[in-house]
């Protein structure tokens, strides 16, 4: 995954947790989701793993 595609997902999570009452949110979290494919899905799971996982990649 590139750094595009983890800033990406750190925005998604952001609006997802800030906007959670919209359904908006969720539905460009699953389209991008559907996009990248599972791996990002589960990095998605654990925001601490991601952020761990960013900090490794760079």
């Amino acid at each position: 995954m590139t750094h595009l595609e983890i800033y990406m997902i750190e925005a998604i999570n952001y609006l997802s947790n800030t906007l959670s009452s919209f359904s908006i949110a969720t539905t460009i979290k699953n389209q991008y989701f559907s996009f990248i494919g599972i791996k990002a899905r589960n990095l998605f799971t654990s925001p601490i793993q991601l952020n761990l996982w960013h900090n490794y990649s760079q």
